[in-house]
C-alpha cells in the first residue's frame, strides 16, 4: 500500500501572488513548480517554471491574472492512498492538465506536489492494480468529510469575476468543463452573489 506522501516531490516553492513574474523566477531557486497564494496566503494555484519564463519573455508585470492558469487548484492529503487518488473522477484533469496536486498535512501546509508523471509511475509500476479497480470509478468522497492529511483529491476555481476560491464538488467541475457548460455554480463569494466566472 503507498501513501500520496511516498510518491510526492518537493520540487516547489511557495509564491506570493503580489510577486512578479521576474520575482518568481528568482525564488523559485531552480524549482520545477510554483505554489501562488494569495494576501490572504490561500493557495490559488499552481504554475511552471516554463510558464513563469514565458510570462517574462511577453513582458507580463504580475502573476495575477496573466500567469496563474485558468486551470483548477487541486490539493490532497498526504496521508491519502494512492489507489484513492486513481479512483477519483477528479483524476482526468489533473492528468490531462498535466497540472500537479498541491499535497498538504493535517494543518493545512503545503508539503508537496503530486505530478500527473508520479501518477503514471505508480500505475506503471502495478501499485494501482493491488485491489483491481477501474479507474475513475468510485466517487470522490466531499473534502467536508475527510480534512487535512486525509483529505481526498479536491478542486479549487477561482472566479475570474472577483478572484474568490471556489470549492467545488466533482460533479461542479465536470458540468463546467465540458463546452459548452452544462451548469455554471453561484460563485462562493459571500458579499456579492454571482454566477463563477470562468474565463
Amino acid at each position: 500500500m503507498r501513501f500520496v506522501k511516498d510518491c510526492m516531490t518537493d520540487d516547489f516553492k511557495i509564491l506570493s501572488s503580489d510577486l512578479s513574474p521576474q520575482e518568481s523566477l528568482t525564488l523559485l531557486e531552480n524549482r520545477n513548480y510554483g505554489v501562488i497564494e494569495n494576501a490572504t496566503q490561500k493557495l490559488i494555484g499552481t504554475v511552471t517554471i516554463a510558464e513563469i519564463e514565458g510570462a517574462i519573455a511577453a513582458n507580463e508585470t504580475a502573476m495575477i491574472p496573466n500567469v496563474v492558469p485558468s486551470a483548477p487548484l487541486l490539493t490532497v492529503g498526504c496521508e491519502v492512498e494512492m489507489q484513492t487518488v486513481l479512483n477519483s473522477p477528479l483524476l482526468t484533469t489533473l492528468a490531462q492538465d498535466n497540472r500537479p496536486a498541491v499535497v498538504i498535512d493535517n494543518s493545512h501546509q503545503v508539503v508537496g506536489i503530486l505530478t500527473a508523471k508520479a501518477i503514471r509511475q505508480f500505475i506503471q509500476g502495478g501499485w494501482s492494480q493491488e485491489r483491481g479497480i477501474t479507474l475513475g470509478s468510485d466517487p470522490n468522497t466531499s473534502a467536508t468529510q475527510l480534512a487535512g492529511a486525509f483529505a481526498p483529491l479536491t478542486a479549487y476555481f477561482i472566479c475570474r469575476e472577483c478572484w474568490t476560491v471556489n470549492e467545488l464538488s466533482a460533479e461542479e467541475w465536470a458540468a463546467i468543463t465540458v463546452n459548452p457548460p452544462t451548469s455554471i455554480p453561484i460563485c462562493q463569494n459571500l458579499d456579492e452573489q454571482h454566477l463563477l466566472k470562468l474565463i
